[in-house]
């Protein structure tokens, strides 16, 4: 209880700190100098078409993030039949798809700041309020990612390109793939 409530009020002053600031656009840096940050494309690496439905599982884990994070802050859609790097092998080699819960920011200002932090992180320069926003969203998309059944992912990130997304949170309901922020 004691740890919802201190991810409560860090993604809260983080978002109120997001909304004051006047940060600018940020370019992302090396993703391999901070857990292994995700870089997807949509019509590559990572596939996805509308073939099955989304599990009613996920549709609420889905509504819990949009809640959680601002439906005015964030995109929330449940990718279905996802073939990427967490997709599991079957008997004969083929890729098994599985659903992915995709958190893309889209408010400006929480973006600039969610982009300025994952650059100051990568570069080592971060000081802890940026520490612990990143490490707010980690926990958020990881006590969420729990829920999930199977190999589904839940991804917190940004478009960085058509159909190419830059992430700060990518998690399963066994481990975090990207590593969280330590402080």
């Amino acid at each position: 209880m004691k740890k919802i409530i201190t991810v409560s009020t860090i993604i809260l002053a983080g978002l109120s700190l997001a909304a004051c600031s006047n940060s600018s656009s940020v370019t992302t840096g090396n993703p391999d100098n901070y857990g292994s940050g995700k870089k997807i494309k949509s019509s590559s690496s990572a596939s996805s078409s509308k073939t099955k439905a989304a599990s009613s599982t996920n549709e609420r884990i889905a509504k819990s993030l949009t809640k959680e994070f601002g439906a005015d802050t964030v995109d929330v859609k449940v990718q279905t039949d996802v073939v990427d790097d967490q997709s599991k092998t079957d008997k004969n080699g083929n890729q098994v798809p599985h659903q992915e819960i995709r958190v893309l920011v889209t408010d400006k200002k929480i973006l600039d700041k969610v982009k300025k932090d994952k650059e100051a992180i990568e570069s080592n320069k971060a000081n802890n309020n940026q520490k612990l926003y990143i490490l707010g969203i980690q926990e958020t998309v990881a006590k969420q990612a729990k829920k999930l059944s199977g190999n589904d992912t839940i991804f917190f990130g940004y478009e960085i390109d058509t159909n190419q997304y830059e992430g700060v949170a990518l998690a399963n309901k066994d481990k975090n793939i990207i590593h969280e922020v330590e402080i």
